[in-house]
């Protein structure tokens, strides 16, 4: 009896060292806050990985989404430190409504290098063209470890956004220079017998 209680709880040991927790992306961005943009602002949005202590990544790719009718093109995509030969590694690419990038351990030179550690995957940058509102989120996302472990959907979270109109420099000095005619315009003169000027001069001929 006991040697089987001590086979059951080695199997279990056994099976939960082997659970590994799966890779993850999140988001964040520079600045923090995109509650309050200026059409013309620019953004940096970058995209982290969670190893979770599983094995190496041979293979990582992720697409992030935003409104293209609010946002131009994305710019500068660039891989971050914890990919390595990211000269033959990477690959970005700019849509009119994502940024894309992928990771493949097969291009390294030599080949067969692999990220080991969390952190900054890659980042870009997106410039308001528009108010609006919305979320930057992801689209496809996935991984394949060094030991044959294939994620998909391993994406999550979003990044919600507010941008304003910035009024044109000219209507604010417009608003202004009335501000100030209306605050110093004279008030018209009266006379002491409380009449207007033209009253007086009527009286005077009568």
């Amino acid at each position: 009896m006991k040697a089987r209680i001590l086979i059951l709880l080695s199997g279990i040991c056994f099976s939960a060292a082997g659970v590994q927790a799966a890779p993850s992306l999140t988001l964040t961005s520079n600045p923090v806050n995109l509650s309050n943009l200026n059409v013309g602002q620019s953004i940096t949005v970058q995209v982290n990985l969670g190893l979770g202590g599983g094995p190496a990544l041979s293979l990582l790719t992720s697409e992030i989404d935003f409104s293209q009718s609010i946002f131009a093109m994305p710019t500068n995509i660039t891989a971050g430190p914890i990919v390595p030969d990211a000269t033959n590694s990477f690959l970005g690419a700019s849509f009119s409504n994502a940024a894309d990038a992928s990771f493949d351990s097969t291009f390294t030179i030599p080949s067969g290098q692999h990220i080991v550690v969390g952190g900054d995957f890659f980042s870009f940058n997106l410039t308001a063209n528009a108010p609006g509102t919305g979320s930057i989120t992801f689209g496809p996302a996935s991984a394949n470890d060094t030991s044959g472990g294939e994620f998909d959907n391993i994406g999550s979270g979003s990044l919600a956004y507010t941008v304003v109109s910035v009024p044109e420099p000219g209507s604010v000095l417009l608003a202004i220079g009335s501000t100030f005619l209306l605050i110093a315009r004279p008030k018209r003169p009266q006379n002491l017998l409380g009449g207007s000027e033209g009253t007086l001069a009527t009286r005077a001929s009568s």
